[in-house]
Parts: structure tokens; sequence; C-alpha cells
């Protein structure tokens, strides 16, 4: 409690626009600023991300379209909004009590921007970001943590926990394959779509019970589901070095460097 009312008591005597909007005195335009900067940045990635879940799901029409620009828009607003009402609730607090306690400040302002903006998302996409942004909050948390030296750091644990996370999430799924997230169709077009069917029924007769769905071998339905995943992240990782400025006098580089190799072996494996 100590520690607590001590924190309460911390306060900063600047006014909000020289700690939150140097940039702007108005509090109103560095609202509508922060809003348009960040509605046009995650325009394009939510646009990316949401027209490459389209063509996954193998979806040309108009309708589809007009479905991937309203998710965008609205996926673009909700990030928008969190980060304008974030400025709004800390000039608010500042304006109210008179002072800028900042730890107080950025703590409220944070919970109080998620909790409104969150209600202009679609609502199949509000788990999924609970889920993000604990996982964002687990790693705070750990880091904090270890820079105390409190826990001890695993070598390699991070290996080991996407492994296990990876696991577990193609369990799930394979015992539920209606799933429709970017990440489940992602995974169905890299592993192949018979990878998720569920087991065949233990009544039927041991002559008609195949262990595995697919046709041919598993050794050679390993290879071919293998290539086309690592031909696709070599591929897409060597156009990246190429359109950057470092390689573009030796273009034959992007080919033997290391990072297009590491992408098509971890999709490919």
């Amino acid at each position: 409690m100590a520690a607590l009312s001590k924190l309460l008591e911390t306060s900063l005597p600047y006014y909000c626009y020289e700690i939150a909007h140097p940039w702007e005195p108005s509090c109103t335009a560095s609202w509508v600023a922060m809003f348009a900067d960040t509605f046009t940045n995650s325009f394009k990635l939510y646009a990316l991300l949401y027209l490459l879940g389209q063509l996954v799901g193998r979806k040309a029409t108009a309708k589809a379209f007009a479905e991937t620009l309203l998710n965008t828009v609205r996926s673009a607003s909700f990030l928008s909004y969190n980060v304008m009402l974030f400025m709004f609730f800390i000039c608010f607090l500042r304006w109210y009590v008179g002072k800028l306690y900042l730890q107080n400040s950025t703590f409220f302002a944070g919970l109080a921007s998620g909790f409104f903006s969150i209600f202009v998302e679609h609502p199949s996409r509000r788990r999924v970001l609970s889920v993000y942004m604990l996982n964002q909050c687990s790693e705070i948390i750990f880091n904090a943590l270890r820079s105390r030296n409190m826990v001890m750091e695993i070598p390699h644990g991070e290996v080991l926990m996407f492994a296990l996370s990876m696991g577990a999430f193609l369990y799930c799924m394979r015992l539920d394959n209606h799933l429709r997230d970017p990440v489940c169709k992602v995974l169905r077009l890299l592993m192949g779509k018979e990878e998720f069917l569920p087991p065949p029924d233990a009544g039927d007769s041991e002559d008609n019970v195949q262990p595995c769905h697919h046709d041919g071998g598993c050794l050679m339905h390993t290879a071919k589901g293998s290539a086309l995943p690592f031909l696709g992240g070599y591929s897409v990782r060597a156009l990246l070095l190429l359109l950057g400025r470092r390689l573009r006098r030796r273009p034959w580089l992007a080919l033997i460097h290391r990072a297009p190799w590491g992408q098509g072996l971890f999709l490919g494996g």
C-alpha cells in the first residue's frame, strides 16, 4: 500500500501537450492527426492480411472483395480509435485532475481506450485479439521478471514453446475442422485439408479403415506437401531481399542468402 500511495502521489508539473503530443499544442488536432495517421498505416497492413485470406479461400467474386474492404476498414478503424482514445483520456485526466499522473494516466487511458475501441471490431475478431494481447502481456511480464532475476531463462525455450503451442493448436483444429479464422485457413493450405479430417471410425471394418486420409505412401505425401510451402517461402523472402537496397547491385546473393532458405525450411517443415 505504501508503494501504491507513492505511485498515486507522483505527478509531473507539465501540460498534456508537453508530454503526450509535443508536436501539436492543440489536443483536438493531435487526436485527429493520430487517428488519420494510424488509419492510413493500419489500412495497408489489414488490407494485405484480409486479401491474403480471401485468396487462400479462393474467393474472387465482387461480394468477396466488398467484404474484404469492409473488414479492412473496420479493423483499421478499431486500431485508430484505440490510439486516438488513448490520447484523449490522457488529456482528459490532465484537464479533470489538474496534474499529470503519468503512471496512472497511461494505465487508465489504455484500459478505457481498449474497452471502448474493441466494440468497433467485428465480434468474431475479438477473441483473436484477446488471445494476441494475452500473448503480448505475458511476454512483457516475463521480460520484467527476467530483468529482475525473478525467473530463469530456459535456453531455446521459445522453440519449445512454439512447438508445444503449435501441436496443441493443430490438435484443436483436427477436433473441430470448421474453424474459419485466417490462421486456420493458412495452415490448411500449407499442410493440406486431408490432414485435418476426423480419424476413421473404430467401428468400421479393419479392411476398409486406412490410418491416413491421403493417397499413396506417407513418405511421398510428405515430400509433395513440403515442396510447395518451401518454394513459396523461399520465393517470397528472396523477392523481398531483391526489393531492398542492399542487394540491388548483386541480386544473385538473394538466392544464396540465409533468410530465404530459413523461411522455406520453416514453412516446408
